[in-house]
């Protein structure tokens, strides 16, 4: 139960940090202060490992390293889910458009 808690913190933790609207406006901040700061807020990879090492650290009962590279992955996987589906309703949405454009008549 607690690998289960502290995977799931550290995603949703890494999963604010990196993708969600809240901290779009910190995230073009920390971009225009420095590229490398920068690539690593928005990677989830990179993220997940930071927060998985401090979460790990606060926790107490895990190895940081151990934390991070678990943080790392399974952060990694669920927001690449989470894109993939977006992607994947962009589409649809756009074929939808697509055929009922072609029912109207239409063309683009």
């Amino acid at each position: 139960m607690d690998y289960f808690l502290f995977i799931f913190s550290a995603v949703g933790i890494t999963s604010v940090l990196t993708i969600s609207s809240l901290f779009s406006k910190p995230r073009l901040f920390i971009e225009s202060k420095s590229i490398f700061l920068g690539e690593l807020i928005n990677c989830p990879m990179c993220t997940g490992f930071w927060v998985g090492f401090i979460v790990s650290l606060i926790a107490g009962n895990i190895n940081p390293v151990y934390g991070g590279a678990m943080a790392s992955f399974f952060s990694w996987m669920m927001i690449s889910l989470v894109e993939l589906t977006q992607l994947k309703a962009q589409v649809l949405s756009h074929e939808l458009d697509v055929l009922i454009a072609e029912e109207n008549g239409e063309s683009e």
